[in-house]
């Protein structure tokens, strides 16, 4: 009983994993993209003519189309905190004239 509770237990958490992965793999799919690496030219050691070396891996990219989404994202978000740094009319007014009060008193007491 005990032995069977945990095998469906694992069934489950192996199910799971195995769909998380998928996920996974079609967000990498989405955000990077396959190229083969570029070859590598390399001088010869006695002085004849290069030789160009072909590396048959393939490297993961980022994507134009993820790279675009960083990028806007952190536009948009500059864009945000600028608005939001960006001095209120009314506030500005009531800020400049309590600072002007403030001073006006200041001196007053100084002058005596």
């Amino acid at each position: 009983l005990l032995l069977g509770f945990r095998l469906r237990e694992w069934v489950s958490d192996l199910e799971r994993v195995t769909k998380l992965d998928g996920q996974l793999w079609e967000l990498v799919s989405r955000h990077r993209v396959r190229r083969p690496l570029p070859p590598v030219r390399r001088p010869c050691p006695q002085g004849c003519k290069p030789v160009t070396i072909h590396i048959a891996k393939d490297e993961w990219c980022i994507s134009t189309g993820a790279e675009q989404g960083i990028q806007e994202n952190r536009r948009s978000a500059r864009a945000a905190i600028r608005q939001l740094s960006r001095p209120r009319p009314l506030e500005a007014q009531v800020t400049s004239r309590l600072h002007s009060i403030g001073r006006s008193v200041l001196i007053e007491k100084f002058a005596y």
